[in-house]
């Protein structure tokens, strides 16, 4: 017999039934499968519920007042907000746009605790000096009667300039 005429042939019912034991089979395979899919996924997103809630609480503590106080057009925060919401709902692991923005919207932060440190400090010595050096009479010492400063350090050292 050719080749062209076996496979012209009808399989036999003994192949047929093979065949449908293995359509059986690989169907159960693919059901178990997909009950560890679902399992899978449902751990997983459990895991992913507590980053959502840390990067989430980041979000809303740091990046949106960096944002607020960054970017003056509304729709591209909000394009911005939605962007950040898409990475904390779709991924595991940090990705270098959520990285970015944690360290420039820490920077800010910082960066605006410096500028309110030194404002205060500026304050401060605005007010002048502490004690009794406020106006210019408490920080001279006072006139003696021929016109020299009482405890004049230098005093005790004149020179006769003849005498050199």
């Amino acid at each position: 017999m050719s080749d062209a005429q076996q496979a012209s042939k009808p399989p036999a019912q003994s192949d047929i039934t093979s065949i449908l034991q293995q359509v059986q089979s690989l169907q159960g395979d693919r059901e178990r499968l997909l009950r560890e899919l679902e399992v899978a996924r449902a751990e997983n997103g459990h895991l992913k519920q507590g980053k959502r809630e840390e990067m989430k609480k980041v979000f809303d503590s740091v990046i949106a007042k960096w944002l607020e106080a960054s970017v003056q057009d509304e729709s591209v925060r909000e394009q911005f907000t939605q962007g950040c919401n898409r990475i904390m709902d779709d991924t595991n692991e940090k990705s270098g746009v959520w990285t970015v923005a944690c360290a420039a919207s820490n920077l800010h932060k910082s960066q605006l605790e410096e500028i309110e440190r030194l404002r205060v400090e500026n304050e401060t010595l605005k007010s002048g000096p502490s004690g009794g050096f406020r106006d210019e009479g408490s920080r001279k010492r006072p006139r003696e009667e021929g016109g020299a400063a009482s405890g004049d350090f230098w005093a005790g050292f004149e020179l006769d300039v003849n005498q050199m």
